[in-house]
């Protein structure tokens, strides 16, 4: 995620272990041009279950694998909202 005078700029999030290959996906439309605590999270992580598409395999089932998508997601990005937005944090 990229800040710039306290408006998100660009943001990403990338999956690995979820699918058969890496993935990522763009959330630049959805979060740009706002602040970050303005942002809704939850309209995140609803994007990226349904961006996937995992396998059931011995460790865990698709529902759990999509729904656990969701909710590191929400997290990543608001810690890196905060993480951005920290005093002395812009370039």
């Amino acid at each position: 995620m990229t800040v710039r005078d306290g408006l998100i700029t660009s943001a990403h999030a990338s999956f690995v272990s979820v699918t058969p290959t890496p993935d990522v996906l763009d959330l630049t439309d959805l979060l740009a041009c706002r602040e970050p605590g303005d942002c809704d999270w939850a309209e995140a992580a609803g994007l990226a279950r349904e961006h996937v598409d995992p396998d059931t395999d011995i460790h865990a089932s698709a529902e759990y694998r999509r729904m656990l998508v969701g909710v590191l997601t929400a997290r990543v990005l608001a810690e890196a909202a905060a993480s951005a937005s920290a005093p002395g944090s812009e370039p």
